[in-house]
């Protein structure tokens, strides 16, 4: 997903004033399920009244299947810095009953982006698309891990596509592998079978120094998650306010490479997005 690519931690910074800087306006959805409230009365108690000042209008409207009001700002530091602090995929709180999400960017009255929330439905605009893609690209290619990543995968980039592609898919597959070591309850069922000290050698291989440094400290996939599952009904109550594995540092941090080590097998070393040859499958994540 392009959304994946503009998120990517040590250009996101870059790719989002380059993204704004492309558009001039922005809407949000603002939905509130408590009848009789709307966005200018609970706004004034959200910490973000400063808001009042600076939209162009509101309407009541639909955005992706959802009604609600839709207000509309230009693009100031302030609403730049909203968005970021959002991001294009995310939602910010207003009340208990309420939230601002669906962000749609305009240019010259032209929809250039916009996004379900919830859903993670997204639209680019096909030009808008390919230029921020392309600047993405740019910047992520001259970072230190997409190099470090980059001479890794030279080590192996003779093994078959469809050999590369399974020890990708095994490193992309870990929260179904914590859930299975941690014995829980209700849980994915791993796409491929691997022992945890295979795991630990694929990501010796595959990801940077400093990941792998983290993970081979670890005995078994129960200590990538300290928190533990509930491994009854019984149980799962207590459990209800963990954090997920997937908002884990380590888990985000890994996925991250995966997807770079995607893009790399794309634009450096020339495999065809969504080759599939036969058993022969790459880039099953990188859909940019």
């Amino acid at each position: 997903m392009l959304l994946n690519l503009i998120n990517l931690s040590k250009i996101k910074e870059e790719a989002y004033n380059y993204l704004i800087s492309l558009c001039d306006k922005v809407e949000f959805l603002y939905v509130n399920y408590n009848e009789g409230s709307n966005f200018k009365f609970d706004i004034l108690e959200s910490g973000y009244d400063d808001l009042l000042n600076q939209y162009l209008y509101i309407k009541n409207g639909e955005s992706w299947g959802m009604l609600g009001e839709k207000v509309t700002f230009l693009l100031s530091s302030n609403i730049i810095g909203l968005i970021k602090e959002i991001g294009l995929n995310g939602y910010l709180k207003i009340t208990e009953n309420s939230t601002i999400e669906n962000i749609t960017l305009y240019k010259n009255e032209k929809v250039v982006f916009s996004i379900c929330s919830h859903e993670g439905i997204e639209y680019f605009e096909e030009e808008f698309e390919e230029q921020v893609k392309a600047f993405c690209l740019e910047k992520i290619a001259k970072t230190e891990i997409y190099l470090e990543l980059c001479n890794n995968i030279k080590t192996i980039k003779d093994k078959k596509v469809d050999e590369i592609y399974n020890d990708i898919l095994v490193l992309e597959d870990l929260v179904a592998f914590v859930e299975q070591d941690w014995n829980k309850i209700i849980r994915q069922t791993p796409k491929t079978l691997t022992t945890f000290d295979e795991y630990k050698k694929l990501a010796e291989k595959y990801l940077s120094k400093n990941t792998y440094d983290k993970i081979k400290e670890f005995k078994s996939f129960k200590d990538f998650y300290s928190s533990g599952y509930p491994t009854n009904f019984d149980e799962i109550i207590k459990f209800g306010n963990n954090e997920k594995f997937s908002e884990s540092e380590i888990f985000k941090i890994i996925m991250e490479e995966v997807f770079l080590i995607n893009i790399i097998l794309v634009y450096k070393f020339g495999f065809k997005n969504n080759e599939m040859n036969g058993n022969n499958k790459i880039s099953f994540m990188l859909n940019i």
